[in-house]
């Protein structure tokens, strides 16, 4: 009986025993086990974030009011119209030139298609009347169709000249066209009628093409501001 109970004894001690180190190793490997891998996200601090956005912002506000004082500024009724000092009378010839208006808040981006004539031009164009201007860039021809209605002739009082021009709001697809052109070496105009065929072609400047790409490049910074 003596016997019995030493060897009941002992194998209680040896399960005490076993517990206790089963115990020990759950508790060990619980403290040493490798802390959960950070996100990429966790990586960069919000304040970080935060500095990286503030100086994008800096840096597009600088590039357009680099723009801006380029540009001829005429505040009308609470609206601002941003554009270049173009001569009142310009050589003979077909102009396109986009320009942006603001309320302060909202920008939109609007061009000019302006076609002048002299009594003196050697190419006798006068009166064309024109209805359509097609533009041949490094990438392609375009094509833009307007409404006569929305035309606007002008004659000098002495008869020596004439203008006729179409102010339009650009659409997306001409806002690229727009972006197609500033990006281009060579761009060529024809403002013509489409019944008559009667027409005026020209090639822009490097001056001319430059200033399309910058007010193109101004109003996509204003309006990207506007929308932070």
């Amino acid at each position: 009986m003596r016997r019995i109970i030493v060897i009941a004894l002992c194998v209680y001690l040896l399960m005490i025993a076993a517990g206790a180190g089963v115990y020990l190793y759950l508790g060990d490997t619980t403290k040493k086990a490798p802390p959960p891998a950070l996100k990429a996200s966790d990586t960069v601090p919000a304040s970080g974030k935060a500095a990286e956005k503030k100086s994008a912002g800096a840096a597009r506000q600088q590039r357009a009011d680099a723009l801006r004082s380029e540009m001829k500024c005429v505040d009308r009724k609470g609206i601002t119209l941003y554009t270049f000092d173009y001569p009142k009378k310009p050589e003979p010839g077909v102009y396109l030139r986009p320009f942006v208006v603001s309320d302060g808040m909202a920008y939109e981006l609007k061009f000019d298609v302006y076609y002048f004539y002299d009594i003196d031009d050697a190419q006798k164009t006068a009166w064309i009347h024109g209805d359509a201007l097609e533009i041949t860039t490094d990438s392609g021809v375009h094509t833009l169709f307007f409404s006569s209605r929305d035309r606007r002739d002008k004659m000098a009082m002495d008869a020596q000249d004439l203008a006729e021009n179409y102010v339009h709001t650009a659409t997306r697809e001409e806002e690229s066209l727009l972006e197609e052109i500033g990006a281009s070496q060579h761009v060529s105009l024809r403002y013509y009628q489409q019944e008559s065929g009667l027409g005026r072609s020209q090639h822009l400047s490097r001056e001319e093409i430059h200033r399309i790409h910058d007010m193109v490049e101004f109003y996509h910074l204003e309006k990207q501001e506007g929308e932070q």
